[in-house]
């Protein structure tokens, strides 16, 4: 074998091992963006469950005024938007399966329970029908509010692993 050809070999080899390592840095960087945009996605619905809480504690203050049905509904609004998005973008089963089994579920019944509470026309902290009510759906929203912000952590955890 001649100079020439060893040359010719070892530049087709290295120029294989620097392709074979920007394909394989390629997949890792999209599998870690991947979770950590979910991460980002469950922490911004995770603040859209704070912005409802908000806006219902602030709806029952002021008793009904506008800005605060405008504000939950604006937050209503966000999570749904961006819990739509987040089930389209999950690829990983056990995360859809959190999704599927718990998330969705409980965001259904707390999606009812604020909507139903905005219906409210004359509220006030001496309304018992409604107080009942707002309890009941600040029970519903933790639990939906401890699910988004573990599966949260768990993809965070996943992206810095």
């Amino acid at each position: 074998m001649t100079i020439k050809n060893r040359i010719t070999y070892s530049s087709a080899i290295l120029l294989s091992l620097f392709l074979a390592m920007g394909v394989i840095n390629w997949f890792g960087n999209k599998s870690v963006t991947t979770k950590t945009d979910l991460a980002y996605l469950l922490e911004k619905e995770s603040m859209h469950l704070q912005g409802i809480f908000r806006g219902i504690n602030e709806f029952i203050i002021d008793e009904g005024e506008p800005l605060s049905r405008e504000l939950t509904q604006a937050h209503l609004n966000g999570f749904n938007d961006t819990h739509a998005t987040l089930l389209l973008n999950i690829k990983d089963k056990a995360y859809s399966q959190v999704m599927d089994e718990k998330v969705e579920p409980q965001w259904k019944i707390v999606k009812a329970g604020v909507e139903s509470f905005l219906q409210i026309k004359f509220i006030s902290v001496s309304n018992d029908k409604a107080m009942l009510q707002y309890g009941s759906l600040t029970t519903e929203a933790r639990k939906l509010l401890t699910d988004v912000e573990v599966l949260a952590l768990r993809t965070q955890e996943d992206a810095i692993a």
